[in-house]
């Protein structure tokens, strides 16, 4: 039977080349096909050439290659060039742009252009027109901030004690952002987990992807579940989790640790009894966990702790190791009795005041053995003087250890206050001493801490906005426990409030980009850049087409720890991964 018909299918514009088409056509026993090819190309093929991304305020040089298909259009073809930018953009040079571009030859050309402030893909047209043709070709450039994504937190506490009968506290947003991907969050509650939803907005957006790091955001997850009021939907458990459970498969060795990154063959010991742990919470909570990754894990665990350790940063590790194997029944009163009379042969009584102490009070109330327990177990002080190598000099890291310790194995006649146990733990945000891992661990210590004080939420619990203009806006607050609001752009300070004498937690979470310039920090860490042309030389501008070799200078005034240094690659420019270039990377430490 004859059948007709057709299909219509648009050619893109940018589409210069050869279509081909294929039919066929089946029956009860015959199978028949034909083919055919055409080409498809525009009168003038346009090439645009833009960098993948450029900044606001950037300036940059666009192009583009015209060539000339016209048949029969001869030597002498005038085209009129048009390159429209976006509405944002700024076109430096304003002059036509004429071309003679011969039948079936190009000419290039290029222009400056200045960014906008609107992030985002952005759109550049070109046009060229001549002999009564005109061809147009578009190519998008993608505008990026000049500062990476990044979370900032605020928090406090409203202490009867302290602050009397005024039941108000303020904070005020510090940075501007950008409206896309703009997320800005005040939370109040009188349960400390108002503190533990700011950290959390920190670790959701963290964005570095060592096994600690990946392990420390998910771990909350594993936690607390899908949770609305702590900003855990269902999706990002699942995403938080199942990222976890796949790395940690990827990179665990063959003794059954893991290795900080992929391909490394080495594991870190704490981190490695961290990961051992997330498994078993979340073995605990019937999570679909790989279960001969935990199964090798705790064997390595168990084999860990029965080795010899001489220094602290590894002693750390073995009573964390020795402190999980309580956690799943095991009894090791031998040992950790024994490990403690090592460690006061070494140490005299110095290292009872670091988280290794803390470590082993819990895994000796895990085994009723109180005495040993309450000897050991001690309230972060005031003022930490301790001047041990990381990670035992990290205060708020013993701060979160102890809250978790304490909080899950003493009772009330042992341990500190549920407040005193969490006041660190809002120190460590207020002086910026946040990282992955203690952050996460925060996290597990208010959790615990929270579990154990009466579930009071009073209906006086309030969030409002005061804009420039001194305008009071009362800001609708989500939540059941925990109450948290979306901050408008027009706040420019935010009251907090709830009934006197009731105590109280708030706090502020600003993540996005910068739009203004941020400040420079000096906290210890001082970072210096020296950019070389490929002959060595100095300088200060480079043009598109020249070698750059960046050298980064990163001196502390003291050991520092946890340091990332994310560099930003202008438009235009990307990392050399020749053979060369990768021969040239270099790390130099003085």
């Amino acid at each position: 039977t004859a059948l007709t018909g057709s299909v219509e299918i648009p050619v893109p514009e940018y589409f210069n080349g050869t279509i081909r088409l294929l039919a066929v056509a089946v029956g009860g026993d015959k199978l028949g096909f034909a083919s055919s090819q055409s080409i498809a190309q525009q009168d003038f093929v346009i090439e645009p050439q833009l960098p993948y991304f450029v900044s606001p305020g950037d300036e940059f040089e666009v192009g583009a290659t015209v060539a000339n298909t016209v048949v029969g259009s001869g030597a002498d073809v005038q085209l009129a060039i048009k390159v429209i930018p976006p509405e944002s953009f700024e076109a430096l040079e304003t002059k036509p742009i004429l071309l003679t571009v011969p039948e079936g030859q190009d000419q290039s050309f290029r222009v400056r252009m200045k960014a906008g402030s609107l992030p985002g893909e952005q759109e550049i047209r070109f046009v060229a027109e001549g002999i009564g043709k005109i061809t147009g070709a578009s190519e998008t450039i993608s505008v990026r901030p000049a500062h990476p994504f990044r979370t900032s937190l605020q928090t406090g506490i409203y202490r009867p004690d302290k602050d009397g009968d005024n039941a108000e506290k303020h904070l005020s947003p510090t940075r501007t952002l950008y409206p896309q991907l703009r997320r800005v969050t005040a939370s109040i509650s009188q349960s400390p987990l108002s503190l533990g939803r700011a950290l959390m907005g920190y670790l959701k957006e963290y964005p570095y992807g060592c096994t600690e790091q990946l392990v420390s955001v998910a771990f909350p997850a594993v936690i607390f579940g899908t949770n609305e009021d702590f900003g855990l939907s269902n999706e990002d458990v699942k995403r938080f989790t199942s990222r976890a459970f796949q790395v940690l498969s990827a990179r665990q060795l063959a003794d059954g640790s893991f290795a900080m990154w992929d391909g490394m063959y080495e594991s870190d010991p704490l981190f490695s009894v961290y990961a051992t742990h997330f498994l078993l919470e979340g073995s605990k909570r019937q999570l679909e966990i790989p279960t001969i990754v935990l199964e090798r894990a705790t064997k390595w665990v168990k084999d860990f702790s029965a080795e010899p350790k001489y220094e602290l940063p590894l002693q750390l590790a073995k009573a964390y190791a020795l402190y999980l194997q309580t956690q799943s029944g095991t009894v090791v009163s031998k040992e950790a009795l024994a490990f403690q009379q090592d460690l006061d042969r070494q140490w005299g009584t110095d290292w009872r005041e670091s988280a290794i102490a803390l470590f082993l009070a819990g895994a000796f109330s895990s085994m009723k053995m109180d005495e040993q327990a309450k000897a050991l177990l001690k309230a972060p002080p005031e003022v930490w003087k301790g001047d041990a190598p990381w990670p035992l000099s990290d205060a708020a890291l013993y701060g979160a250890i102890y809250s978790w310790i304490s909080s899950k194995h003493f009772s009330a006649d042992t341990w500190l206050s549920p407040l005193d146990t969490v006041i660190p733990l809002e120190r460590m945000i207020r002086d910026k001493s946040l990282y992955s891992f203690n952050a996460s661990f925060a996290i597990l210590g208010l959790s615990a801490a929270a579990e154990r004080m009466p579930e009071l939420q009073s209906k006086a619990l309030r969030i409002a906005a005061e804009t420039a203009s001194k305008e009071t806006l009362p800001l609708e607050v989500l939540g059941k426990t925990l109450l948290a609001a979306s901050v408008p752009e027009s706040a420019a300070h935010l009251q907090f409030s709830g009934e006197a004498g009731k105590i109280f937690f708030f706090g502020l979470e600003e993540s996005g980009f910068d739009s203004d310039t941020p400040q420079p920090i000096a906290a210890g860490v001082s970072l210096h850049r020296e950019l070389k042309n490929g002959a060595g030389e100095m300088k200060a501008a480079f043009s598109l087409n020249e070698k750059v070799e960046v050298t980064l200078f990163l001196k502390a005034e003291k050991g520092a720890n946890q340091v990332a240094v994310v560099e930003l690659i202008p438009g235009g420019f990307e990392v050399d991964l020749s053979d060369e270039g990768l021969a040239n990377r270099r790390s130099l430490h003085e």
